[in-house]
């Protein structure tokens, strides 16, 4: 899972830094930070109304006797 997360982050970059480049470019780099601003603060909006909000991490506990088994 961490390397799946990790390679999609990447790839993201990959993707991301030339588009603010163009953009930067094109429109001015204070309209490139605005617009990253923004996608920001709507991908933080994003996250209260999807099932993000009731993820649980399950903790299993191992008796003495599994923790012991190599």
């Amino acid at each position: 899972m961490s390397a799946t997360r990790r390679s999609v982050n990447r790839g993201m970059i990959v993707i991301g830094a030339p588009l603010g480049g163009v953009m930067a470019t094109v429109a001015g780099t204070g309209t490139a930070l605005w617009a990253a601003a923004a996608f920001l603060l709507l991908a933080s909006l994003v996250l209260p109304f999807s099932r993000f909000r009731d993820a649980r991490i399950e903790v299993q506990q191992l008796s003495d006797e599994e923790a012991l088994i190599p």
